[in-house]
């Protein structure tokens, strides 16, 4: 399986019409630029509860558009959060 599950983008795509799926895959690509920022580098927003609800929301919005891997990594970022993993 590869990152992306071209399953859902299909069917976004038939059930939204190309020109709707093209303004979510713009959106989806304009919340990601900002939101890693506080993912990647915390240093400049270092609350952990903060951190952790931005992977929340940005793995939500992954998991919409069939990014699946980049879903995996962020929930798993959020788990490490949780259990206070932030270290390792």
């Amino acid at each position: 399986m590869g990152p992306w599950d071209h399953s859902v983008l299909d069917e976004l795509r038939s059930t939204l019409g190309d020109e709707r799926v093209q303004t979510l895959m713009t959106k989806f690509d304009d919340e990601m630029t900002v939101a890693c920022q506080t993912v990647f580098h915390p240093a400049e927003h270092p609350e952990a509860d903060h951190l952790r609800a931005e992977a929340h929301k940005l793995a939500g919005s992954a998991s919409i558009v069939g990014a699946r891997r980049l879903r995996e990594l962020l929930n798993d970022i959020e788990l490490r959060i949780l259990n206070d993993e932030t270290d390792k």
